[in-house]
């Protein structure tokens, strides 16, 4: 069966929310919310059943605040604060930063939180250690219920209870904690933003690699890989792997097309491809440093469907990569689910699909396997320690409708669009 893949939803926006320098990362996550603090004495005997106005904000934040606090440009980095640690967090000085952000800050931020952020928008929450993906579940409303996270130190054998009385919030559904250390270097520093609510949507395609491992965008596919490997790599493995995964754009092409055949074959092992005009349609964009990322946007061909361009893409990149035997039960599985996909999609093409799957396909993929094996490119994928190919971790349970699985962050279900759940099969990236 072939991998389902995920379209980013137009609209859909993407925002960072960082209360009290991340110390309720955890109780975020527990509570399945996100939560923020900028006008809660005002909100003590406000109504629950309705919120403040973007007026009313205002007149409460600017007669409540210290005459010395002067406005200051939104979005401006506090270059001391973040000169702290690499990721600009320093728990002794949050509570102080934040009493003097600027009255200008706090009524744009409560004003985004309250009328900015939409349902099924993604929201970002994190600490020094690690961030979180999730899904906005609900518009904002106020909560006077004091919320709580217990924290159990096993080396003490004691629980500490956390809580979280801020009283705006919003419902989230949550993925799992993601390390920064995966983060790559052009997202860290949108990440050091002060504000206790930022936007992301500039960084839409880094967020997105840090979720899931195949993605569309209009008539782009977008995957990535990760090198773990520490120390110096191979120019020679880093170049071939390039070369690689150009060549596999090729037999995906040549799938579609039905131009796949010895001579196409032995033009591409060959290494004589510039006549295909590559340089058009497939870029990467490279950050790695040992260990680091390599991100690659592949435009589909022609009025190929984008999702099924991407499926094929990508079982051809996990066959290859993942260094699979012939007749294994993975290079089964990959003939099986190109076959099906060759044959019919639908019963309403039934009468008109004449592809000639069952004499061609096993050729197809044993010819791609000869072509792997001359590249050898296992080897280079194990040389560079290179987290990609099969998941072989086993089945996924169920999420409901319009749900999709985090397949880098394997327990927990983020919320996009109307996309269908990401299959565990064929996993390439972080």
């Amino acid at each position: 069966m072939l991998p389902e893949i995920v379209s980013f939803p137009e609209g859909q926006r993407i925002w960072m929310v960082r209360a009290s320098g991340g110390k309720h990362l955890n109780n975020f996550i527990h509570n399945n919310v996100v939560a923020i603090s900028h006008v809660d004495e005002f909100l003590l005997d406000w109504p629950l059943s309705e919120l403040p106005s973007l007026a009313q904000i205002t007149e409460f934040v600017n007669g409540s605040h210290d005459a010395k606090i002067k406005s200051l440009v939104v979005g401006e980095l506090d270059e001391e604060l973040l000169a702290d640690d690499e990721f600009g967090f320093d728990d002794s000085r949050v509570d102080e930063y934040e009493k003097n952000t600027s009255a200008i800050n706090r009524i744009n931020q409560t004003d985004t939180f309250i009328n900015k952020i939409s349902i099924g928008d993604l929201i970002v929450t994190l600490d020094k250690d690690c961030l979180v993906v999730g899904c906005c579940e609900s518009e904002a409303y106020i909560g006077r219920d004091i919320l709580l996270y217990s924290n159990y130190n096993q080396v003490t054998g004691k629980a500490k209870v956390e809580t979280l009385g801020y009283k705006l919030r919003r419902d989230v559904t949550w993925g799992d904690p993601i390390s920064r250390s995966l983060v790559g270097s052009s997202l860290r520093k949108p990440l050091l933003a002060r504000n206790t609510v930022s936007n992301l949507d500039e960084y839409w395609d880094k967020v997105y690699s840090l979720v899931f491992s195949v993605f569309t965008r209009s008539e782009v596919v977008y995957f990535s890989n990760r090198i773990n490997r520490s120390e110096a790599i191979s120019t020679r493995a880093i170049s071939r792997l390039f070369e690689y995964v150009s060549d596999t754009q090729l037999f995906a092409d040549s799938i579609f097309s039905g131009d796949f055949d010895l001579e196409f074959f032995n033009k591409v092992v060959s290494g004589d491809f510039f006549e295909f005009a590559l340089e058009d349609r497939s870029t990467s964009q490279a950050e790695f440093m040992s260990p680091g990322n390599i991100y690659y946007q592949v435009v589909k061909p022609g009025s190929v469907d984008v999702k099924q361009y991407a499926a094929i893409l990508i079982l051809l990149l996990s066959l290859g990569i993942s260094g699979c035997k012939e007749n294994s039960l993975e290079y089964t599985s990959a003939a099986e689910g190109v076959k099906s996909f060759l044959i019919q999609r639908n019963m309403a093409e039934e009468r008109e699909d004449s592809v000639e799957a069952d004499a061609n396909t096993d050729l197809m993929l044993r010819q791609f396997k000869d072509f792997s094996d001359n590249k050898k490119i296992a080897n280079v994928a194990n040389n560079l320690k290179l987290d990609i190919g099969i998941n072989k971790s086993g089945g996924r349970k169920s999420f409901s409708s319009g749900k999709v699985a985090t397949s880098r962050a394997k327990s927990k279900s983020v919320a996009v669009g109307d996309s269908k759940l990401i299959s565990d099969q064929y996993e390439l990236g972080l």
